[in-house]
């Protein structure tokens, strides 16, 4: 279940924040790499196991020592690195919500991609013991295991380091930016004050028409009422975001850090038994740390009303779509073109029949005298 989970859907965010440009912005670039990492969670980790416990036999490791090189480190290193781009991702929504003026001014693209790259070389760099320690065993010419190397106490160093360094201190941070977030959302709510967090729209007042989502209408109050509140819903949605991202990680994340924890320092016995404790509760612990790579994109695809219409956009004809919202948008400015038209005429009823040339700034009267709107401004 966890394997057709993964491999479809961060695939799918990651090309809808690539290819949509409603997504494409310097702040994405946390969750395109988190989606990265979550794809290669279910290729490397939960894929590998599934095809192992599935189709092979008696448990026996078939892939050489390389490959069980590569599955130990990656076991380690791709849930830290996924812990470093949670912390980014609350770090620039906090950034966002408390301080939405120079959002856009310190979120660019020049420091959240050499930030996710430095959470991924750090990443990369602690969890590197781990390819080092890795222990591949060849028992006959069918049977073979691939463990990592638990009883050296430089690798428990190594543990007890990572997991106070990819879990213990992100829960802190999580917990920090999550309620601060929270509260400042609530504030705002309550003043009736809704400031948009990373991008600004530029409004043109003076206009008849205005864009609501992805149609344009007449403006009326009824329905800056419904954007007002429509504002409001998606603020609310981003902390409620924010604090499933932070439970979802620490409830299935604390499972698999206590069993390494007690596997390393208190499972004394010289020889694992397969019926043990510690065997049993082995799979269920592995499952659950990386099922967080599964819910993130479904986090993300159900609460986003952004990335429910870009994957939307992405997955269906959107051609079309684009085809009929630009008609929507020009029978409305028609709409809205006649009756400024028929305002102006009652209000000078003199001149008639007036026409603007879209090729020349000249207004062109049915007397025959031409007016430039440079030297009069009438419309």
């Amino acid at each position: 279940m966890q394997k057709n989970v993964l491999i479809p859907a961060n695939p799918v965010t990651f090309f809808a924040i690539v290819t949509q440009r409603s997504l494409r912005s310097p702040t994405n670039v946390f969750l395109a790499a988190l989606s990265v990492v979550d794809f290669f969670v279910g290729v490397f980790c939960v894929g590998q196991n599934a095809i192992h416990l599935s189709y092979i036999n008696e448990g026996t490791w078939p892939l050489g020592s390389q490959a069980c090189k590569i599955y130990i480190y990656f076991i380690h290193m791709l849930p830290s690195v996924s812990a470093g781009l949670l912390v980014l991702l609350s770090l620039e929504r906090m950034i966002a919500v408390k301080f939405p003026m120079i959002a856009s001014k310190i979120l660019k693209y020049s420091i959240t991609i050499p930030s996710t790259l430095l959470v991924w070389l750090c990443a990369g760099i602690s969890n590197f013991p781990f390819y080092i320690g890795a222990r591949f065993k060849q028992y006959n010419n069918y049977f073979s295991g691939c463990f990592p190397e638990d009883a050296n106490p430089f690798n428990r160093g190594v543990l007890v380091f990572n997991i106070f360094a990819w879990f213990i201190i992100p829960c802190i941070f999580l917990a920090i930016a999550n309620t601060w977030t929270a509260i400042t959302i609530c504030a705002s709510i309550k003043k009736g004050t809704v400031a948009r967090s990373t991008s600004t729209s530029k409004s043109n007042h003076s206009s008849k028409t205005f864009f609501a989502g992805r149609f344009c209408f007449p403006r009326r109050k009824k329905i800056r009422t419904r954007i007002y509140h429509g504002t409001i819903d998606e603020r609310r949605r981003v902390g409620y975001i924010q604090i499933a991202i932070f439970i979802i990680f620490v409830c299935l994340q604390s499972p698999r850090r206590m069993y390494l924890l007690y596997r390393n320092f208190f499972d004394q016995a010289p020889v694992k038994s397969i019926n043990g404790f510690v065997a049993k509760i082995h799979p269920l612990t592995f499952l659950m740390q990386f099922a967080v790579s599964a819910i993130n994109p479904l986090i993300y695809g159900f609460l986003s009303r952004r990335f429910r219409q870009a994957i939307l956009s992405m997955l269906c004809c959107h051609k079309d779509r684009e085809r009929r919202r630009q008609q929507v948008c020009q029978n409305a400015y028609r709409h809205a073109s006649k009756q400024e038209s028929a305002s102006f005429h009652t209000k000078h009823p003199l001149l008639t029949d007036v026409r603007l040339d879209r090729k020349s700034p000249v207004l062109n009267f049915r007397n025959g005298n031409q007016i430039n709107s440079a030297e009069e401004t009438l419309l």
